[in-house]
């Protein structure tokens, strides 16, 4: 199996993405002094998901040792 550098990989890339994203979007304010949370619990959710996603994109092709089959 032939090799290449890790941001030679769509997967990773893919999963960058999804982890930058899930950041960008999260829109949740919460502050510690008060307690006082202030946002969407679904956007939260949503930004959760997309940057679990994310990791294991990225995890799952640099551990990957087989390719994948047509």
């Amino acid at each position: 199996m032939q090799t290449k550098r890790w941001w030679q990989s769509v997967a990773v890339w893919g999963g960058v993405l999804s982890i930058a994203t899930a950041l960008g979007l999260a829109g949740i304010a919460f502050d510690p002094a008060s307690g006082d949370f202030s946002g969407n619990i679904y956007t939260l959710w949503g930004s959760i998901t997309a940057f679990s996603g994310g990791v294991m994109a990225i995890v799952g092709r640099l551990r990957a040792v087989t390719r994948i089959g047509k």
